[in-house]
């Protein structure tokens, strides 16, 4: 596992259990290796999202919808990019609470469904048929964004 982990570029790789210090210590020095010097080597994530009428700018918080802006939350701009970065895949409930509330133990899956149905309320045409952010029964959701460009 760790030779294949590497193989596919990972910088480093953790076996449980693990010491708190060593990782800590692996993270500094990463953060070392990655000095503004390597900036061009560094992936930059996406600010800027745009799909039909719907243009989203994680930077200022916003989406804006055939010119009306919305501002969103932390929680609702870190889920809504989360769609984003993922887009076309099967997203599960439980994965969702890992990678996006990763350290609020108080979230339900019920908190999840919240935050979509508030986030299809603003970027769906019509929120009782979403398009983009699609239920997949049993399982979560999956972002979908017809012609979709992003700079």
């Amino acid at each position: 596992d760790k030779a294949h982990a590497f193989d596919c570029g990972a910088d480093q790789y953790v076996t449980k259990p693990f010491d708190l210090n060593e990782v800590l210590s692996r993270v500094r020095n990463l953060f070392k290796w990655r000095s503004p010097d390597n900036s061009d080597t560094e992936i930059q994530p996406l600010n800027v999202y745009q799909f039909d009428d719907v243009n989203v700018d994680c930077r200022k918080f916003q989406v804006t919808v055939k010119g009306e802006v919305f501002t969103l939350t932390t929680m609702e701009m870190q889920l809504l990019r989360y769609f984003l970065e993922n887009q076309g895949m099967v997203l599960s409930r439980s994965r969702i609470m890992e990678d996006v509330w990763s350290q609020s133990p108080d979230i339900t899956t019920r908190t999840i469904d919240n935050f979509v149905m508030r986030l299809r309320r603003i970027i769906e045409l019509d929120s009782s048929k979403p398009k983009y952010i699609v239920s997949v029964r049993g399982t979560g959701y999956k972002f979908v964004r017809e012609r979709a460009v992003s700079r």
